[in-house]
């Protein structure tokens, strides 16, 4: 709504993509922002999501991820491990995932990790830039 209104000619909204289902968008685009996403799914799907990033996205382009991310196997907060534990118990494949297999993941998919902002509530933003392009089979 508010994209909408605003009228923003090289601003896109929100795009439907099923990880695993769906083809990656062939658009053209310069930032890909995903909110809580690697916790609801599996590190499979997680993993799918980056080397489809890896494989569409061009030099230059910024990839950020906004959640939680345990650091060095570890959680950083109380509240994010018991949110992990509720996640497990619904799925257990999903749950928080640590920051240096994303790093790691991403690293392999042609990105380089620009900064790791800290946010409120123990959330962060990992905000990458693809490096050269080389597909990944």
């Amino acid at each position: 709504m508010w994209l909408k209104e605003a009228q923003v000619p090289n601003v896109h909204g929100p795009f439907e993509y099923e990880i695993g289902k769906d083809e990656f968008p062939r658009q053209k685009c310069d930032v890909v922002f995903a909110a809580n996403i690697f916790h609801m799914l599996s590190w499979k799907n997680d993993k799918t999501l980056i080397k489809a990033l890896g494989n569409r996205l061009r030099q230059g382009a910024k990839v950020l991820f906004y959640g939680a991310f345990n650091y060095n196997g570890k959680f950083t907060s109380q509240s994010n491990e018991d949110f992990d534990k509720a996640l497990k118990e619904e799925d257990p494949q999903s749950g928080l995932r640590n920051f240096e297999d994303i790093n790691k993941a991403m690293m392999k998919a042609g990105f380089e990790l620009t900064k790791d902002f800290e946010m409120p509530s123990n959330n962060r933003i990992l905000y990458f830039t693809r490096l050269e392009h080389v597909k990944q089979n």
